[in-house]
């Protein structure tokens, strides 16, 4: 686990936190480059939330920058398998960037983006910042097939996390057994959303749905 100092209460707070991320990504860096140097480390999956995917997303980017320019596979020298992003607090134009311009998914087996249109603390940071996060992403924001070009081309999967409304609308990542079922099946099996071993539906708009009914229970043969 990676913490640091977060957790302000209030608009002020909120500015503070966002300062403190940026802060941390540097001692980020040196966490994942310290394990990544373990040999008996092999794979590396990483799950942020909120406010901690800016700083994961960030340390991850100079790390591939870094070792690209060093000429060297990015996710084999971090080793790095799933990146998982609950919540994220993300600008999204500053993650399609990321995402598509800068290659950053070639780092990863899959990446996992979980969504809640209805994400209060999210709502609040777009309305202070003035741009829409990508923890509530629709259809809308997106481009005609850019869904469908981001997950066959760079394994990333965009899940909508339905039935996550008021105190559990950012915090689902922890609280909804759904979500956590499925952040534990991405991690143990390997698998992609929408075959047996992940039995989500994908929309028309090629965002998979996350049923709150989907608890874990269902597969006794998953050790837990």
């Amino acid at each position: 686990a990676f913490s640091w100092l977060a957790g302000n209460g209030g608009l002020l707070g909120y500015l503070r936190d966002r300062e403190a991320g940026d802060f941390s990504v540097y001692h980020a860096k040196e966490m994942l480059r310290l394990i990544a140097e373990i040999p008996e480390v092999e794979d590396i999956d990483i799950v942020a939330h909120s406010r901690g995917t800016s700083v994961t997303t960030q340390a991850l980017r100079e790390m591939i920058i870094f070792n690209r320019g060093r000429g060297l596979a990015p996710k084999t020298a971090m080793k790095t398998g799933t990146l998982i992003l609950a919540a994220p607090d993300l600008d999204t134009g500053l993650v399609r960037q990321r995402l598509v311009s800068e290659r950053f998914s070639e780092a990863f087996e899959q990446v996992n983006i979980y969504v809640n249109p209805d994400d209060v603390a999210l709502r609040l940071s777009s309305f202070i910042s003035k741009y829409p996060r990508i923890g509530t992403a629709e259809k809308e924001d997106f481009r005609p097939g850019e869904l469908e070009s981001l997950r066959k081309q760079g394994l990333i999967h965009f899940i909508r996390v339905e039935g996550a409304g008021g105190a559990d609308s950012h915090s689902y990542f922890r609280n909804n057994p759904a979500v956590l079922s499925d952040i534990v099946l991405a991690l143990r099996t390997r698998a992609f959303p929408g075959g047996t071993l992940r039995p989500l539906e994908p929309d028309p708009d090629t965002i998979w749905r996350l049923h709150p009914d989907n608890p874990l229970e269902r597969l006794p043969d998953l050790e837990v």
